[in-house]
């Protein structure tokens, strides 16, 4: 059985001169200052706002995880409440028999709790540096230390 095909097809070196003739041509591309200006401003803007994307994300989700906690600590505290009848601290709402706290696991070093029959307060610093209370009246996060909660419970600092 004989091919009739001379070899392989070469539709590579007609590319090549497509590109040669369109490269060599002053009608081809153009280049021109203004365009390489433009260039070089967008991917200035591209990389400027990508930095300062990172700038202020990354420590916003460091406060935002950091206030996350707070929140497992307030619910862990109504847990243990309506379980002991008075609010906990730290080592109670962590400890072996608050098995159903069990959730409050992470970010125990940056964090204090001061829990007595009344009340609670829990204070928490973000890897970012940021500090938050927060305390049996008020579901709400604060970035200022309330002294005491409207329990009793004298709020920690760093």
């Amino acid at each position: 059985m004989n091919s009739t095909h001379a070899g392989p097809v070469r539709a590579v070196p007609r590319f090549r001169d497509t590109y040669r003739s369109t490269l060599r041509d002053r009608a081809g591309i153009e280049v021109s200052i203004p365009n390489i200006i433009v260039a070089v401003a967008v991917s200035i803007a591209l990389i400027a706002g990508t930095i300062l994307g990172v700038v202020w994300i990354v420590p916003w989700t460091q406060d935002q995880n950091a206030k996350s906690q707070l929140g497992t600590v307030q619910s862990a505290e109504q847990l243990y409440y309506a379980q002991n009848n008075k609010y906990g601290s730290l080592s109670d709402l962590t400890s072996k028999s608050a098995s159903s706290n069990s959730t409050l696991v992470g970010g125990k070093d940056n964090m204090k709790v001061t829990g007595v029959t009344d009340g609670y307060c829990a204070w928490i610093k973000s890897d970012h540096g940021t500090s938050f209370w927060v305390t049996e009246a008020s579901t709400e996060i604060k970035t200022s230390n309330p002294g005491t909660s409207a329990g009793g419970a004298s709020c920690p600092s760093s």
